[in-house]
């Protein structure tokens, strides 16, 4: 349901998802299905950190590798380290969305930035860096990543965990 003002909750949701060209290689990963479900029951807050700290697009695919200064996230070829710029921007942007009142978050897997579980050089796992901030600087914000959110079970599953959203007619 709605809330008491009559406005739809808000989540936010990876802008690749929604079709836009912000990934690595300038490509989308469009999930027009899921969408045009969420967009009936909630009010869609876009998101690309990468794009949003300054990354740019095309831009170096990037991955992260366990170093001893801890985790980094660096570029595939050039070994460039974009560890604290895109952190930065995550956890200002996990206040921001705290303010907001966001609810809850649908991401794209497997990114270094808002995948659940994204794998490390060494084969270990870490959460993506935006993931951490919201878990760090809005905690009460439900994240999953799109791909679970596949059938209708764990969709409705999903809103529920948001609350405040429209059951499905």
């Amino acid at each position: 349901m709605a809330s008491q003002t009559g406005e739809l909750p808000l989540l936010g949701i990876s802008r690749c998802l929604l079709g836009e060209l912000v990934r690595y290689d300038g490509g989308h990963r469009q999930d027009a299905a899921l969408v045009e479900a969420l967009r009936a029951r909630v009010r869609l807050v876009p998101v690309c950190p990468e794009v949003e700290a300054g990354l740019g697009v095309p831009r170096e695919p990037m991955h992260f590798v366990n170093a001893s200064g801890g985790r980094r996230l660096v570029t595939v070829d050039s070994g460039r380290d974009c560890t604290a710029t895109l952190s930065r921007w995550c956890e200002v942007e996990a206040r921001r969305w705290q303010s907001l009142g966001v609810r809850g978050a649908v991401l794209k897997a497997r990114s270094p930035s808002c995948g659940l579980s994204v794998v490390v050089s060494d084969g270990s796992t870490t959460p993506g860096l935006f993931v951490e901030a919201l878990a760090r600087f809005a905690p009460g914000i439900v994240v999953e990543n799109a791909e679970n959110l596949a059938d209708n079970a764990s969709f409705e599953a999903f809103l529920a965990r948001i609350s405040g959203c429209r059951a499905a007619v």
